[in-house]
């Protein structure tokens, strides 16, 4: 499978998270069982592509400070998403910050990750 396609199958794993999770939110609580555990699959999907795509871009390369750098905020940022979801799962930890923390983070996620995988895709030694 190209790398280019396997980016667009990280992006649309991406907006499929955003969108069910936008969805979920919509719902209210207590949450629907079906939309929680089919955005908690989507998820799953997502990140494992994100880290697999951005692997094989990164495996040939020598990386330096800037690329990892990237990586490694890419990677907070992720786990700050994941962190944040699974925590508003549970009704007791909801807190309105957290709620901001949740809708913000995988948007700033995404970006990073576009930010991640063009700098990858287009440094030198590719």
């Amino acid at each position: 499978m190209k790398i280019e396609f396997r980016i667009v199958i990280t992006a649309v794993l991406f907006l499929a998270m955003i969108i069910s999770g936008v969805v979920l939110s919509k719902t209210g609580r207590p949450l629907n069982n079906l939309l929680f555990t089919i955005h908690k699959l989507v998820v799953i999907a997502a990140i494992i592509f994100m880290i697999y795509t951005v692997y094989l871009l990164q495996k040939n390369l020598e990386l330096h400070s800037l690329e990892l750098i990237l990586i490694i905020t890419t990677g907070l940022l992720l786990l700050i998403t994941f962190v944040t979801g699974a925590l508003l799962s549970f009704e007791k930890l909801v807190s309105e910050a957290l709620q901001v923390i949740h809708k913000v983070t995988p948007f700033v996620t995404l970006v990073a990750l576009a930010i991640t995988v063009c700098y990858l895709k287009i440094a030198p030694g590719d």
